[in-house]
């Protein structure tokens, strides 16, 4: 075999190899699986009093109704430990409760950004 045959080869045999490794582990949506579920929502409700309130939220506000506008506006997490994301959101939480950043939907008073997640949440679980 030739040593050129041999390099174009093996540079294929790496990339059919490594192009489906990479696409199957690349985050494309750019966010933690954390930041999607509300944590004391989800405690108190089940998945699809979360979605119907996310619905609604999007309903209220139809300039969030992307996944990527609906990222944009949550806290955004240095640490790429769930600990760190979380602690990020509630502390989020608390300054809306604090600054009055809330929204009244369907009788539960939510801070801004539990009903931001609550909406990316339903966008997540469409069926």
């Amino acid at each position: 075999m030739k040593r050129r045959n041999f390099l174009v080869y093996s540079a294929l045999g790496i990339t059919s190899v490594a192009l489906p490794i990479w696409y199957y582990n690349k985050d494309s949506s750019g966010y933690h699986e954390l930041v999607i579920e509300p944590e004391f929502l989800s405690h108190i409700m089940d998945g699809q009093s979360i979605d119907e309130i996310g619905s609604h939220y999007l309903e209220l506000n139809p300039g969030e109704s992307s996944e990527t506008e609906l990222i944009s506006l949550l806290p955004e997490a240095d640490a790429t430990t769930g600990d760190g994301i979380i602690q990020k959101i509630r502390q989020e939480i608390v300054a809306n409760y604090t600054s009055g950043d809330t929204i009244c939907i369907d009788g539960w008073v939510l801070s801004r950004t539990e009903a931001r997640q609550c909406a990316l949440y339903s966008l997540n679980h469409k069926t």
